[in-house]
């Protein structure tokens, strides 16, 4: 999980927007335990303005194949003691794979974490725009990385072509 948590940082980093001063999202995988407010949280959503953690709303959803179905259900998203920081509950079936979908509301901004099916998170992308502007999460990009956790497949990039 140590290796895991140290590519999802670099990802973040290396997804940095080219435009200076925008709003950004980063995911914190483990979440820490000894916060009190994040203990037990499947991840943890950061979002930024200026650089500043700010405190927007998080919304999204779990996007899934499971038993051979799609299924979309809400994600419980609760603030934290910190600013700009928001727990995600583990609220989706244990079997299949998943994709949490995640949006700022009002923003132009998401973020996708992919759970495998041993239920651990595999992967988190940031999309960006041509420009490496944030972007949200579409309904093809969802489809896509499901796909390609069904299959064992790379999963694919969210930046703009």
């Amino acid at each position: 999980m140590k290796a895991l948590s140290l590519l999802l940082v670099a990802a973040t980093i290396a997804a940095a927007p080219t435009v200076a001063g925008g709003p950004w999202i980063s995911v914190e995988l483990p979440p820490n335990p000894m916060d009190e407010s994040t203990r037990g949280a499947f991840a943890v959503v950061h979002t930024y303005r200026h650089g500043d953690p700010m405190p927007y709303l998080v919304v999204g959803t779990a996007e899934g194949l499971n038993r051979g179905e799609r299924r979309s259900l809400p994600l419980t998203i609760t603030a934290t003691s910190r600013t700009g920081a928001m727990a995600i509950a583990r609220s989706w079936p244990t079997e299949g794979v998943w994709v949490l979908k995640l949006g700022v509301d009002g923003e132009n901004l998401g973020a996708a974490i992919g759970v495998g099916a041993d239920g651990e998170a595999t992967f988190v992308r940031i999309p960006t725009t041509r420009n490496g502007a944030p972007r949200n999460v579409t309904n093809s990009d969802v489809e896509a990385m499901l796909s390609a956790l069904a299959s064992g497949s790379r999963i694919p990039s969210l930046a703009a072509r």
